[in-house]
């Protein structure tokens, strides 16, 4: 009598490892999506929260000045014409800047002393420097000093390539920014409203009003934006 041997299969079929290989496909290609997303989030969460710190260390380092000043040493200075940047003169303290859309442009406000010459590529963004005696708030003969290279940057340049977009300073009576008027002598106290806001400087991502960015859909995937606009009132003048 013969007998009959049942042969057991081994391994896949042809099909079967078509069908596995292309489900392994769509989940590799899912994770790398999922991945991508993440990286992007990550990053325009770095990018928000190094304008949100940059803002709030820059704020608290001006109103510490501005705090500690005679009111008749508070002035502001800007250009005229089309704006391009500005100063802020306290007691001891002198802040800097020209405004993103400015940065590259050599004929903005702000420029370092031309005997010694800037570093390669180091634009002013925002700077502060002792006064040392000079009133770098004030034009003679329409001309400005010169920013001194020893200035401390305080928007370093980096990946979100932070700049200032904005800056008003109004004080409490008389009108916006100018020379304080000192008053009575050592109890005269002047209140300012500072607002600067803050943000990425690719201008290619933001809105004409610079209080924002342009919508997702008008940029690429890997252009960060993040705009933020900084308040703080600060007095000049202390009352014995």
């Amino acid at each position: 009598m013969t007998q009959v041997r049942k042969r057991s299969d081994a391994g896949f079929t042809l099909v079967e490892l078509t069908i596995a290989m292309a489900f392994i496909s769509v989940l590799l290609l899912g994770i790398a999506l999922l991945t991508l997303q993440i990286s992007i989030i990550y990053n325009k969460g770095l990018t928000t929260r190094a304008v949100n710190e940059a803002g709030q260390l820059v704020s608290a380092d001006i109103k510490r000045s501005l705090d500690s000043s005679k009111p008749i040493s508070v002035k502001y200075a800007q250009n005229n014409g089309v704006v391009t940047g500005g100063r802020l003169c306290t007691d001891l303290t002198v802040y800097a800047w020209n405004y993103g859309k400015y940065l590259t442009d050599t004929s903005a406000f702000n420029q370092y002393q031309t005997n010694l010459g800037p570093p390669p590529n180091r634009p002013i963004r925002l700077v502060k420097f002792p006064s040392e005696g000079t009133d770098y708030c004030t034009a003679v003969l329409g001309v400005y000093p010169d920013i001194p290279v020893s200035a401390s940057d305080l928007l370093m340049s980096g990946d979100a390539d932070l700049a200032v977009h904005d800056f008003t300073i109004n004080r409490d009576a008389g009108g916006a920014y100018g020379e304080a008027v000192y008053g009575d002598g050592s109890g005269s106290q002047r209140i300012y409203q500072v607002s600067i806001v803050i943000g990425t400087s690719e201008q290619s991502i933001l809105d004409s009003n610079v209080d924002g960015c342009k919508a997702p859909e008008n940029r690429l995937e890997d252009q960060y934006c993040s705009v933020n606009r900084f308040s703080f009132t600060a007095r000049a003048g202390n009352v014995e």
